[in-house]
């Protein structure tokens, strides 16, 4: 095959060969030079002085590195030259693509209000006062009845509550529950990532529908509902199949409804370490809910060895700098609700 000497840019000709690097060598990702020879395309674009290419090169780097660290004091500034990260402004949640205004059934509804309910600090001793009637007025039932009965009427539980008692503005909005119609999105920008649903994940060459989160979960002994083995962090990896804000008035509580891969049966550690799931079993399906705010973003990659597994890959963001945010560890930390 000839080709024109036009043809041979650096960034092009790496395309001839290929086909048959892929056959040689395997995987094009363990080997590739694409991600080296565009690096070295950015560099070149520096030079200035073509006498004295190395210089020109670290004196233009050095200079724009410069530039952005400065930027970082000038808030009220506008930046010219230095591009905003595309997360800038979104770190609480701003909505993206398909938008739409529907009312869910009633249970869903439920779901994600008891959801909400149980993950906010100033709910917590109403938590614990409506467990408390409930042991005091059911006596001899096992720990998992009260569990049960607490999820099934803590809602309405609540708006009685709020209605009869003076509380804080906040928690009166929480018992009185959300707005019946919600607004939903195919896509959606919160934490420094970007999320789809799966529907609008599929039509899309990224992914961006998988999702981990990690909670407490308390466990009971199987044969006896009463007796409680142990209170342990676990993950949980899902998919995002709606993506809801929830309207309570005064503020917005984004929620993600997600289907779950069964940690009993589809979850395993290899032997170097990695974590393999099998998406052909799916659990929890009475808890499809989970808080926008508390889980991040992960990727599956098949695993050659094992076509019935994925290898779990976490996603990374870039949000230092961005919203006055300077430790990514102190922004991820949450109020944490002790299980009841």
């Amino acid at each position: 095959m000839y080709f024109p000497s036009s043809f041979f840019d650096v960034m092009v000709h790496l395309i001839s060969h290929i086909v048959g690097d892929i056959k040689a060598c395997g995987p094009v990702f363990l080997h590739y030079m694409y991600p080296f020879e565009r690096y070295m395309g950015f560099l070149k674009g520096y030079v200035r002085n073509r006498n004295r290419l190395e210089g020109s090169i670290v004196e233009g780097y050095a200079s724009e590195e410069v530039i952005e660290f400065c930027t970082s004091y000038l808030d009220d500034v506008k930046i010219i030259g230095v591009c905003l990260s595309r997360h800038s402004g979104k770190l609480e949640g701003v909505g993206g693509v398909g938008m739409k205004i529907f009312s869910p059934s009633y249970d869903s509804s439920q779901l994600a209000d008891l959801l909400v309910l149980k993950h906010m600090t100033c709910i917590a001793p109403y938590v614990k006062e409506h467990m408390d009637i409930l042991r005091s007025t059911n006596r001899g039932k096992d720990e998992m009845w009260y569990v049960m009965k607490h999820n099934k009427e803590f809602s309405s539980w609540m708006k009685t509550k709020v209605i009869a008692t003076n509380v804080d503005q906040t928690v009166k909005r929480l018992g009185q529950g959300p707005y019946f119609k919600v607004r939903s999105y195919q896509g959606y920008y919160i934490n420094g990532y970007t999320f789809y649903t799966k529907d609008q994940d599929e039509k899309s060459t990224m992914q961006n529908r998988r999702v981990i989160i990690i909670v407490s979960t308390t466990e009971f002994d199987r044969m006896d509902h009463s007796k409680m083995l142990r209170i342990a962090k676990e993950s949980y990896y899902g998919v995002i199949q709606e993506i809801w804000e929830l309207n309570y008035h005064s503020f917005v509580i984004r929620v993600y409804r997600c289907k779950w891969v069964n940690n009993r049966t589809c979850v395993k550690v290899d032997k170097c370490g990695f974590i393999l799931v099998d998406l052909a079993s799916h659990g929890y399906v009475s808890e499809p809910f989970v808080l926008a705010k508390q889980v991040t973003q992960v990727f599956l990659v098949n695993d050659p060895s094992k076509p019935k597994y994925h290898i779990i890959l976490h996603g990374k963001r870039r949000i230092i700098g961005v919203d006055h945010v300077i430790y990514e560890e102190e922004y991820n930390q949450f109020d944490e609700l002790p299980p009841f």
